[in-house]
């Protein structure tokens, strides 16, 4: 068998430009639907290395009034002990309170880290973590304790021998009580730290369930489901919640999702980032119309190269070569070819690895772990090599009509299918991502009722000790030269922040009744400084002290919800029973969500007092004298600036990525179903090359004889761009569905697409029509 390698690799390399193109297709093929596959199973199995995954449950909170409802994926902080302790079924609960942004000192040096959790102590059953320093049983016995992750551990000491040792988060200190491994990429919470405050609190009182700082997750015992820990919700609902707001107007349900299939779920309010379905479906669909690309290509080469090895397989039968023989030659040589294409996907992963960290998150090594991918990948590309010798090793070593090299090949149809079911892959990969792209180059231009540029967003201290001075801080930036505006604004008033909405209350038609807004605090230069027009009314006043105390400033989606044809007056009491506010001012629309959401009713309130974020309408190369007030203001506090337009695009990052890798798989159909053509062209000028050469001494002209090669092929072509764009229609509506603001589907799309196709085609011809124009007659006829 090993003897046989050499002989086999002197056969394929004696065509050796439809041997390095077949390699290089496959090769590309088979590294991306590795990479993309080993990705899509990633996403499929979220949260799955959890010991009890199938039995876990996130509890989530949902609020209704008269004008609709919000579900929240916060909690507030009885629920999971509340049900654990009314509820025997209920095994454990896990509590977590997020710290946004967490300020961290390690002996000096600042950081500002994510997926820090204050935890309860039953979190550690909830959930499995591998202890590498420290012990579950005690690492919580103490309050003020914390668990650092590994790559936390090294990046602040650059070891996992940190027990006992001491870190600074906001103004607590926390004794570090032992070290786990880093939780899978493929996790919802991404945890860096668990930090235990104390112990844990009874004896709630009814404002605790409104507090919804809190994610929440249960584990149910062996013999409960779903339907029984819903109606353990409903019963406590009815128990806790319900006789507390009997005549408000106001409901509250708690509803549980399963743990496994979470990162695919609709977001929530405060709900930690999701995976989009369709993105994931739409990578690995593409991945694998690259593979059935390149494995039709593979083949229509494979039988390119079986016609003109016809002599040489006539030949050894002649010499008595047995069947047997001539079979086991092509199985080889299918073999070393798939060996040595899986070669070429080898580099190619380590030259993808980089990129494909950037976009998923994920190692290459993390390919180890779907060795399934890995199998059913090799296995296909041996059958693909099979199939693809299979004229040469089956039909040439059985046929007895070897004598006539101008035979002609009986699969002539199954080749036009191919032909055409690339061409009609191409043509719905084109026209999806002309949609994409425009879509995305709609949601970066299109108008979002404000001005986004040149405003830099400077992240302020949370340490109480220090509110004091952002009022100060502001007008110190806004005195700069180079400074235009400076404004103090709270948390979620970021256009695309996830912002906390609150009860009001209004006067609709003669009754008092319930409504939940977004609410924004902001100051009085917010308006001005991102040129947000009033359509009535007038700005907040700080000189008026009515306007921080007894004023709001509602949008028009507001005043249209309540058919407020003049909202000027109206009053809006915020809170159950809260004091009333007067609106002063109505301003319009513009978009505080990004473009996948509708624009949302906002109440604008005059507080400074919990501001978080401080805009500042200047140049960026303003930003070292920015930062040096800053010092003189915080500087003990790391400081972080951003751009608003930065901020903003990130909103569209997936769907960016998405054109960005669409697009490539799109050029690697192109060119993959130009390879494919390529090589039919081959097979027929092959075939017909005494055809051609006879119409030539007949006088035939060059378009003649072009006409007589492509035609078949272009109408083939066109008719396979045709009967694509159903298919492509309904499927670009489909992912344009996710987007409250998007484009129509321009008929002009599949024009387009279709025309690139042709002129791709028509450059594929071009080597061919230099061929039949350089066919001499008489060297060809001499043989008859």
């Amino acid at each position: 068998m090993i003897k046989q390698i050499p002989s086999s690799l002197r056969a394929l390399f004696k065509y050796p430009v439809y041997t390095a193109i077949s390699l290089v297709a496959m090769g590309t093929a088979i590294a991306i639907c590795s990479l993309i596959g080993s990705y899509v199973i990633s996403s499929y199995r979220y949260d799955v290395f959890n010991e009890h995954a199938e039995r876990i449950y996130r509890l989530t909170m949902e609020i209704s009034t008269s004008d609709g409802s919000e579900h929240f994926a916060n909690t507030g902080k009885p629920l999971g002990q509340t049900l654990r302790d009314q509820f025997g079924a209920v095994k454990s609960y896990a509590r977590l309170a997020p710290f946004y942004d967490a300020k961290i000192n390690v002996q000096n040096d600042l950081f500002v880290e994510k997926g820090f959790y204050a935890v309860n102590t039953g979190a550690l059953d909830v959930f499995s973590f591998e202890f590498l320093r420290g012990n579950k049983a005690s690492c919580f016995s103490q309050p003020n304790t914390m668990l650092l992750t590994r790559s936390m551990a090294n990046k602040y000491f650059n070891t996992t021998k940190v027990v006992n040792k001491t870190i600074q988060i906001g103004e607590d200190d926390y004794r570090i009580s032992g070290v786990i491994e880093d939780w899978p990429n493929n996790s919802h919470l991404a945890i860096n730290a668990l930090l235990h405050t104390g112990t844990d609190t009874t004896g709630f009182e009814l404002q605790d369930w409104f507090n919804m700082d809190y994610y929440t997750y249960v584990v149910l015992d062996e013999r409960s489901d779903q339907t029984d820990l819903s109606a353990y919700l409903r019963q406590l609902s009815d128990d806790h919640i319900t006789p507390h707001l009997e005549g408000s107007g106001l409901s509250v349900t708690f509803e549980a999702q399963p743990l496994m299939g979470l990162h695919f779920e609709k977001g929530l309010i405060g709900d930690l980032p999701k995976g989009n379905r369709l993105y994931v479906n739409s990578l690995g669909i593409s991945a694998l119309l690259i593979l059935i690309l390149s494995g039709f290509n593979y083949i229509n080469l494979a039988l390119t190269q079986s016609v003109n090895r016809t002599k040489e397989i006539s030949i050894k039968k002649t010499l008595g070569v047995q069947r047997k023989q001539l079979i086991f030659q092509f199985g080889m040589e299918s073999l070393v070819m798939t060996l040595l294409s899986l070669g070429v996907t080898v580099i190619l992963i380590f030259i993808f690895a980089q990129p494909y960290r950037q976009y998923t998150g994920l190692s290459i090594t993390d390919l180890y772990s779907n060795w399934i991918v890995l199998v059913g990948l090799v296995m296909i590309s041996f059958v693909l090599g099979l199939i693809g010798h299979s004229y040469s090793g089956g039909y040439l070593t059985f046929s007895s009509t070897l004598n006539r090299a101008n035979e002609k090949l009986s699969i002539n149809q199954f080749k036009n299918i191919f032909v055409g079911f690339q061409f009609a892959i191409a043509a719905i990969m084109i026209a999806a991502i002309l949609t994409i792209n425009k879509q995305v180059s709609f949601m970066h231009q299109k108008s979002l009722g404000f001005t986004k540029e040149g405003i830099a967003i400077i992240k302020l201290p949370e340490d109480e000790t220090l509110k004091n001075k952002f009022i100060t801080f502001r007008e110190k930036i806004n005195n700069h030269v180079n400074v235009q505006n400076a404004s103090l604004i709270g948390g979620g008033v970021l256009m695309g922040e996830e912002n906390g909405k609150e009860l009001f209350q209004v006067v609709q038609g003669g009754n008092t009744v319930e409504k939940v807004y977004n609410i924004y605090s902001i100051d009085e230069n917010y308006f001005d400084l991102l040129d947000i027009k009033f359509v009535s009314g007038r700005n907040f006043d700080g000189n008026r002290p009515s306007d921080t105390i007894s004023s709001v400033i509602i949008n028009e989606v507001l005043a249209k919800s309540l058919n407020w044809t003049d909202a000027l007056g109206k009053t809006i009491w915020l809170g159950y029973g809260g004091k009333p506010r007067q609106v002063i001012g109505v301003v319009k629309n513009f978009h505080n969500k990004s473009l996948h959401h509708v624009i949302e009713p906002i109440v604008f309130v005059y507080d400074e007092n919990y501001s978080s974020n401080l805009l500042v309408k200047t140049k960026p190369s303003n930003i070292n004298s920015l930062k040096s007030e800053w010092e003189s203001f915080f500087s003990d506090t790391l400081f972080s600036i951003s751009f608003f337009d930065e901020f903003l695009n990130a909103q569209y990052l997936k769907e960016d990525k998405l054109a960005r890798l669409l697009g490539l798989f799109s050029i690697l159909a192109l060119i993959i179903s130009a390879m494919g053509l390529f090589a039919i062209f081959s097979l027929i000028i092959t075939q017909k090359i005494k055809e051609i050469s006879i119409r030539k001494v007949l006088g035939a002209n060059l378009l003649n004889l072009i006409n007589i090669i492509t035609r078949r092929y272009f109408v083939i072509i066109l008719i396979a761009a045709a009967l694509t764009i159903p298919v492509s229609w309904y499927s670009m509506n489909y992912w344009l569905t996710s987007f409250a603001y998007r484009v129509e589907i321009n008929p002009v799309i599949f024009v387009l697409s279709t025309a690139i196709i042709l002129f791709v085609c028509a450059i594929t011809t071009l080597y061919h029509i230099y061929k039949i124009i350089h066919v001499n007659p008489a060297k060809i006829l001499k043989d008859e």
